[in-house]
């Protein structure tokens, strides 16, 4: 999922594990790393708000993870 406000500059990246196990850290780390790909221009100028979506929830690993990077 990724939602764009060109105005404010901000982004909304989601993504969904529809999976009978927990999200681990490394989903974590993936997605916010492919941030580059999805943001126009420069990051500099983007504030972008990440969403994770789990059918099975979340280890304790992808957790402290999603705290580090301000993740939601």
């Amino acid at each position: 999922m990724v939602a764009i406000n060109e105005d404010a500059h901000g982004n909304i990246l989601g993504e969904c594990k529809w999976q009978d196990a927990p999200i681990g850290r490394g989903a974590v780390k993936a997605h916010v790393e492919s941030v580059s790909k999805f943001v126009p221009g420069s990051l500099d100028r983007w504030t972008v708000y990440h969403a994770f979506f789990s059918k099975s929830g979340f280890t304790e690993e992808a957790r402290r993870e999603m705290a580090a990077k301000k993740t939601f």
